[in-house]
């Protein structure tokens, strides 16, 4: 069994950090998985930690990425390469437990299609599409890789903490598909499909759950201009191919 334990901040201290953590450990399987919950000042003193609080403890000391991987591929249900990638992602980016991944798992050669295609093609290797590479080559594009999150931490450090392995695969992911007209991809892509999905499992009689706190936190956390329920803008799909313009990009200008 694994044992996980959170250190949170005091009660009347604690904020989206704690809960996000609080919230993620209550979704694992209690029958595999024990969990316990530590208050700084009534369960251990400041000084007797060398992190900031709030923080996750797996068995009692930091696990290395590949044994984490294992565990959780290996013991949640029906969990594969997709799933808990975007799990341990979520593990570091929403609850703020210190992950570390080791590489861009450019070698696993259908689980990592997508990703290795589209970094393959901001390298110009476009020929390489779909191809099993020797090691040496697997190597290469994880180096290379590895180059490309050391300069956009350097060029953009206001984003720097944000720029690992995990966000790097969904841009690749992102990237190839601005080139295509059918599934492409535009700014804001993924909120809309996520406005999809919300509206699509609010209606698949799922009883028992408010789905309007997804809309809330939506309304919450977003650009007032992005608040939009209507769903995926096909049209959009051939701007960048048309036109050579992607929409939305004088935002982030301002």
């Amino acid at each position: 069994m694994r044992e996980f334990v959170a250190y949170l901040l005091p009660e009347d201290q604690q904020g989206a950090q704690d809960w996000r953590i609080i919230t993620m450990l209550e979704t694992l399987d209690i029958i595999e998985n024990s969990v316990r919950y530590k208050i700084q000042g009534v369960d251990f003193a400041k000084a007797d930690v060398d992190r900031k609080v709030p923080f996750v403890e797996l068995n009692g000391k930091a696990k290395s990425f590949d044994n984490l991987w294992k565990g959780v591929k290996n013991g949640l249900f029906k969990f594969g390469r997709y799933s808990t990638w975007f799990y341990l992602q979520h593990l570091k980016h929403t609850c703020d437990i210190k992950i570390v991944s080791t590489s861009m798992m450019l070698n696993d050669f259908s689980g990592s299609r997508s990703h290795r295609n589209g970094l393959l093609m901001g390298l110009g290797r476009e020929d390489d599409y779909d191809k099993k590479l020797t090691k040496e080559e697997y190597e290469y594009l994880e180096g290379e890789a590895k180059d490309i999150i050391t300069e956009t931490k350097s060029r953009y450090p206001e984003i720097a903490s944000e720029a690992d392995n995990f966000t790097f695969e969904t841009c690749l992911c992102s990237y190839k598909k601005i080139f295509r007209r059918k599934h492409g991809r535009y700014l804001g892509y993924y909120l809309d499909r996520q406005a999809e999905e919300i509206t699509q499992v609010s209606r698949d009689k799922w009883h028992g759950i408010e789905w309007e706190v997804l809309w809330q936190a939506r309304e919450e956390t977003l650009d007032e201009r992005l608040i939009d329920k209507s769903g995926i803008k096909k049209k959009w799909f051939d701007l960048y191919l048309d036109n050579g313009y992607i929409n939305r990009v004088d935002w982030l200008e301002g």
